[in-house]
């Protein structure tokens, strides 16, 4: 599962800075560069808050990383 192509696409697509994010999840700027750099993975909380932000479901989200990835 690679969570952080699925954020950094998220952001771009969404013309959204990290910062903001962050905010949103309630989460610190530097937990989520831990997740964008696959030093954590998120909760499934953070998870499901991620993909209802970018407005979409889990299971896209989750699947968007791994076509990026590829």
């Amino acid at each position: 599962m690679n969570i952080g192509k699925s954020i950094k696409y998220g952001l771009i697509k969404n013309d959204m800075m990290a910062k903001d994010l962050a905010a949103r999840l309630g989460v610190t700027a530097n937990y989520l560069s831990l997740l964008c750099s696959g030093g954590r993975m998120p909760s499934a909380r953070i998870l499901t808050s991620m993909a209802a932000v970018f407005d979409m479901p889990v299971s896209e989200f989750i699947a968007l990383g791994e076509e990026k990835a590829a």
